[in-house]
């Protein structure tokens, strides 16, 4: 399978949009608007392009990952750290790695920008495979419901979270 992985581009967005919708079409878990919630986080003044990654086969957007900004609200303290999500790839690519491989792609783009860690709420068995761990583990919670298997933290420098507990402080463009 000849994929490319790349930065997304602007003239990418309406494609990318389109595979979103059919990527979430028959999922139980969905709201019919992951295509504008990824629209409104580009539009967010904390938005970092190079978090924006899709997947190419045959000149076709196979796959999209963004990575945003928030912040772990401790009191005081607010540590920044990067947030996975959304992830999406067509559904006629699903379960043959390009997910993984996007994922692993821009965890890569994000170590060498020096982050030191990344969150994702997702699907409770596929996370671990990448090695994130519940969140829990270092004391980070969610400022939502959510079941504790579905939430995760990744160190992307060792021991980064040791001292990072509290609240997720989201965007606001990932809930309106």
């Amino acid at each position: 399978m000849n994929i490319i992985f790349r930065q997304e581009h602007p003239d990418d967005y309406e494609q990318t949009e389109h595979m979103i919708k059919a990527a979430f079409k028959n999922t139980p878990v969905r709201s019919g608007s992951e295509h504008k919630m990824v629209r409104k986080l580009r539009n967010e003044s904390t938005f970092n392009p190079k978090y924006s990654r899709v997947a190419l086969k045959n000149n076709e957007v196979i796959g999209h990952v963004i990575v945003s900004k928030v912040h772990i609200i401790n009191g005081p303290k607010k540590t920044p750290i990067l947030n996975v999500g959304l992830v999406s790839v067509s559904p006629h690519e699903q379960r043959q790695g390009v997910g993984k491989r996007l994922i692993n792609h821009v965890l890569s783009i994000a170590r060498n920008e020096g982050n030191e860690a990344v969150i994702v709420l997702g699907h409770p068995s596929y996370y671990p495979q990448l090695g994130f761990k519940r969140a829990s583990n270092w004391g980070i919670t969610l400022p939502f419901e959510a079941p504790d298997e579905a939430f995760f933290a990744l160190e992307l420098v060792p021991s980064s979270l040791k001292e990072t507990e509290g609240i997720v402080e989201y965007s606001p463009a990932l809930f309106g």
